[in-house]
């Protein structure tokens, strides 16, 4: 006995373990399990930290510029320098040197901005990420729903077919129809028991690009939520046109021009003259015995006057660069106008094609329940009620179709709004 203690400790915490690694979740805790898990958001940021980084050392050359120094020269014959009457071949010099600079010419400013402008391109690719792994969760969240949905159609629809081959056995004990009826209703249960399987296998898809989207097991994944279409679209719509412009999309762009107007500022600069505040210390001789100690400070200037046409070709460079970024930032704006527009005019229709869809899946319903009571009673066919049974299923899933569509829709609105960074 005491033997099976280990094993079944064993057990039991892999058990324990197993249910703290499931996650049950919902289609909005999907989208922010995906954003907490996400590699590529994880990336993202690191890009942002490079990016920080970067800037900050934009600006390095503003501040004071410490260097050391340590020399050792051999010296000829015939060398007429410092200290001379020294019999000593050899010469030793130790110095530091501090510099700070005073002007910049625009300089200084320019990489402030550079650097920001780094900052807000980074943040803004960090929160499209954010949004995509988060979309790309809800979409194969709906996917789960959509096939879950056609699960039910099917299960429904082989139920029926079990009912048609229980009435055609029945009429054919009873003598009213052949056995044709007979095989014609198996062979309609066999096909849709074919495609109950098929609906199966597409949910395990379905659950697997899920599971994909959170960087999970399949099995580690328990989705609780039902397809029904989604609440306060307007307020949706609303806010993605409040977004306009504003979106990370936007935000990336604008970083971009940001910085080539500062990379273009740099570059008016550099044609400028520096000013720095310089202080040196020396300590030098011919023995190491014998050094000498002496300083200076002072202020310098530099001024690159011409590079040969470099300064001015890149900042035209720049200039035209930033130039072609608000071109296409004015075509994306309206692309955006007109996609929000497109998807407002959309889920009206979506809306309606849905309660018409509900009528037409009720009719169908009642339908089917009429043509099995008359095949029953000897009036119709078998062929009447499968036609009747075709279009209960069809009806029910081109109404899921459509629930679908409009999630869809729903997570586009809410990318475009920025919704799942709230």
């Amino acid at each position: 006995m005491h033997r099976f203690i280990p094993l079944l400790l064993l057990c039991y915490a892999h058990h324990l373990c197993t249910e703290e690694s499931v996650h049950e979740v919902d289609i909005n805790a999907a989208a922010r399990l995906a954003i907490a898990r996400s590699e590529l958001v994880l990336a993202a940021e690191a890009r942002r930290q490079a990016a920080r980084t970067e800037g900050s050392g934009l600006t390095a050359f503003a501040r004071p510029q410490v260097g050391v120094g340590a020399h050792w020269a051999y010296l000829g014959d015939d060398y007429r320098g410092p200290m001379p009457g020294h019999s000593a071949d050899q010469h030793y010099r130790l110095d530091t040197r501090v510099e700070q600079l005073l002007w910049s010419s625009g300089r200084l400013e320019a990489r402030r901005h550079q650097a920001q402008a780094l900052d807000q391109v980074a943040t803004g690719d960090l929160r499209q990420q954010q949004l995509s792994v988060a979309l790309r969760a809800r979409s194969a969240g709906s996917d789960v729903l959509l096939a879950r949905a056609r699960i039910a159609v099917t299960e429904q629809r082989v139920e029926q077919r079990r009912g048609e081959y229980r009435d055609a056995e029945a009429l054919f004990e009873a003598g009213s129809v052949t056995q044709l009826d007979v095989r014609q209703a198996r062979l309609a249960l066999i096909a849709a028991e074919s495609q109950a399987d098929e609906a199966v296998s597409e949910e395990r898809h379905a659950l697997k690009e899920l599971a994909a989207s959170l960087a999970l097991e399949p099995e580690a994944v328990v989705f609780t939520d039902e397809l029904s279409p989604p609440d306060a679209l307007e307020a949706l719509v609303d806010a993605a046109r409040r977004a306009i412009g504003d979106d990370p999309e936007f935000m990336v762009l604008r970083g971009q021009q940001e910085r080539l107007i500062a990379e273009e500022a740099v570059w008016q600069a550099a044609g400028l003259p520096q000013v720095h505040a310089y202080g040196e210390a020396f300590t030098q001789g011919r023995r190491v015995d014998d050094l000498h100690e002496s300083w200076s400070v002072g202020l310098s200037l530099r001024w690159d006057i011409y590079g040969g046409g470099a300064f001015e070709a890149a900042r035209d460079s720049a200039r035209h660069q930033h130039r072609a970024l608000r071109q296409h930032q004015h075509s994306l704006l309206r692309e955006r106008r007109r996609e929000i527009e497109q998807l407002d005019v959309m889920i009206a229709s979506l809306q309606r094609r849905i309660t018409a869809q509900q009528t037409a899946a009720e009719l169908a319903a009642s339908n089917y329940e009429d043509a099995r009571r008359q095949y029953q009673a000897g009036l119709i066919t078998l062929t009447r009620v499968g036609e009747s049974s075709l279009a209960v299923g069809e009806t029910r899933f081109a109404l899921d179709m459509l629930v679908h569509r409009l999630q869809k829709i729903a997570h586009r609105l809410r990318w475009l709004a920025g919704s799942d960074l709230e």
